[in-house]
């Protein structure tokens, strides 16, 4: 199953990173009969730098609609400011867009808490901070339908499509790490927040992430931050710590199993949905990029082993960003989490799965 419209594959609500906004597109035009349709990619962040001119897009451009500065919403005009050229973005000489510094990535923030972890797997500096934003854009722009690369979409719950279909207002807990707890976004606009809002009415989301947690130490507290209450839908999105610790993949399995086994003990029918995550970043020294593969090995086997259990793969969509783009182009803090246009496509997945357009037939 894919999402057909790539056109809300970003949330009209979440045009920028970590705060900023963006001026909502234009509706598309209705195409003329043998002209090949276009959608519109909303708010695709780019880092920009000093010494570099020409930027790649995740998708296919057709005509940039609007480019603006992520954490400001700072309008550039076309022409003036950029251009698109060859299927690039191109900043043009004495363009109002800023420029991070060449050095940027290399200077390490000496007020930030995380200096001592400020290093590169070779040992030199690395930025941690929350100020990426400052130097990326957000482009809207239209890409041909037929170029799009496509949502991967898990595959539905049944008790909760039905409960859906009958307005019977399911209970979801998201329990994860700190990019489950929305960090590196702007208020409202992490991927929880922008789930719930779009589950307004029709199902009720709590969210217990904790940031720094894997999940060992989710399941060491299963019972006092989930087994409170019954509910219809855990949520379960750990790895991104798990990854900067660790190179076992069977001992997050036991703990992603032992943590569907205590919350069923408590309320069989729970049904789960396990978030494959986003990589860190490659360079950073405690990170480990090729866990996430076996974590979503490790979840895919847990799907496939027990119903009422899905996978949402961010990880794939990540992999196809960064085949175009750079991790400082999408990121807020430079090392484990996204900028607001990340946090988008962790919402698209999930609203693609729990809120449907159309309820999903049980």
């Amino acid at each position: 199953m894919r999402i057909r419209d790539l056109a809300a594959l970003v949330l009209s609500a979440a045009l920028a990173a970590c705060g900023g906004n963006d001026s909502p597109a234009p509706p598309a035009a209705s195409t003329p009969q043998g002209v090949p349709a276009t959608e519109i990619i909303r708010g695709e962040t780019s880092f920009i730098v000093e010494g570099k001119t020409r930027y790649r897009f995740w998708q296919s451009p057709n005509e940039i609609v609007s480019v603006v500065q992520a954490a400001t919403g700072r309008v550039y005009l076309k022409d003036r400011d950029y251009t698109l050229d060859r299927g690039q973005l191109v900043i043009l000489p004495g363009s109002a867009i800023p420029k991070a510094p060449a050095a940027f990535i290399q200077t390490v923030d000496a007020a930030s808490s995380f200096v001592a972890d400020s290093v590169t797997k070779e040992g030199g500096p690395l930025r941690i901070a929350n100020d990426y934003p400052d130097w990326q854009i957000a482009v809207t722009y239209t890409s041909p339908i037929a170029t799009r690369y496509n949502m991967p979409v898990a595959k539905p719950l049944p008790a909760y499509a039905a409960s859906i279909a009958a307005g019977k207002m399911p209970s979801i807990t998201i329990y994860g790490d700190s990019i489950a707890g929305g960090a590196g976004a702007g208020p409202g606009m992490g991927w929880s927040d922008l789930l719930a809002a779009k589950l307004a009415g029709r199902a009720s989301v709590r969210n217990v992430a904790v940031a720094g947690w894997g999940a060992g130490q989710g399941l060491a507290a299963v019972d006092e931050k989930v087994n409170d209450r019954a509910q219809d839908v855990v949520v379960l999105a750990f790895g991104m710590d798990d990854a900067s610790w660790t190179d076992d993949a069977a001992l997050f399995m036991r703990q992603m199993q032992g943590m569907i086994e205590a919350i069923r003990g408590k309320a069989p029918a729970t049904e789960f949905v396990l978030v494959s995550g986003m990589r860190g970043n490659p360079d950073w020294q405690p990170m480990r990029p090729v866990m996430f593969d076996q974590y979503r090995e490790v979840m895919n086997e847990l799907a496939a082993a027990q119903p009422g259990v899905t996978v949402v793969d961010m990880t794939s969509v990540w992999d196809s960003l960064m085949a175009q783009k750079s991790f400082d182009d999408l990121t807020c803090n430079g090392v484990n989490h996204p900028n607001d246009f990340g946090h988008a496509l962790y919402a698209q997945l999930m609203i693609a799965l729990l809120a449907p357009s159309t309820p999903i037939s049980p």
